[in-house]
């Protein structure tokens, strides 16, 4: 939803997933070429209670609460993003957890 909503409408939004199979790793890349997020929210776009919508309700959940899922998995959950270029998250998960879970 994030990735969506981040796109300008005076451009056509593309969202983007691979996953590859490390050794040791699954690594989930999910990207857009939205607006970008500003260097200086990114520290805490993963916190509690973050938005940039305003204060409607529910809002500010999301990412934390897939941080909270990949902290207790061991593993890790990152974001790089440029302005009027694009965000792109990276999930890595170990992949004895997913084989433990399935």
């Amino acid at each position: 939803v994030n990735a969506y909503e981040s796109i300008p409408h005076d451009r056509e939004g593309v969202v983007s997933m691979t996953v590859e199979m490390e050794q040791d790793y699954i690594l989930v890349r999910v990207r857009d070429n939205g607006k970008g997020i500003p260097h200086q929210q990114i520290p805490g776009i993963f916190e509690m209670g973050f938005t940039t919508k305003g204060r409607r309700q529910m809002h500010g959940v999301g990412l934390y609460h897939c941080k909270q899922i990949m902290d207790a998995h061991k593993g890790s959950l990152s974001v790089q993003s440029e302005l009027s270029v694009g965000t792109e998250f990276e999930v890595r998960l170990p992949r004895q957890q997913i084989e433990e879970i399935s």
